[in-house]
């Protein structure tokens, strides 16, 4: 709670009620909340799989698995990290500037141009993801001699 003397609305909105915060924004602390639940699956599969590759046994479906709670967190944690300061780019205590103060508004951006801007990051997740699934698991990167 070290953060909170430095960014109040953040941890607010982060924190939620079950950590005595007061959020402004209802959608981030579930968000939050999600993520830690993740990454306690996501230790309890490490360790599992860790314990397998000692015992030199690989689980296939751990490893998988492992990936999948990995990006999962990355992206929610992504959403709570930006959706924590909405309706403000910059903060300054409990408030900031809000967004549309920086907005160039001779250059309107179409809601359409934000649609694409999201899909364009979400394909692109999803390619990197699979190119990430053969080159470790297809084995299609080459081996390199040690």
């Amino acid at each position: 709670m070290v953060l909170a003397g430095y960014d109040p609305y953040i941890v607010n909105n982060i924190a939620g009620p079950l950590l005595g915060g007061k959020p402004s924004l209802g959608f981030v602390y579930p968000l939050f909340y999600t993520a830690i639940v993740l990454v306690v699956a996501l230790t309890i599969v490490g360790a599992i799989a860790l314990y397998n590759a000692m015992m030199g046994f690989v689980n296939r479906p751990l490893a998988i698995t492992a990936g999948i709670l990995s990006e999962l967190i990355l992206v929610l944690m992504e959403f709570v990290n930006d959706g924590s300061r909405y309706p403000y780019l910059f903060l300054s205590g409990n408030a900031g500037i809000p967004v549309n103060e920086l907005l160039n508004e001779t250059i309107p951006l179409p809601l359409v141009a934000i649609y694409t801007m999201i899909a364009s990051t979400l394909i692109f997740t999803v390619i990197f993801s699979i190119v990430l699934y053969y080159g470790l698991f297809k084995r299609y990167l080459p081996e390199t001699e040690e």
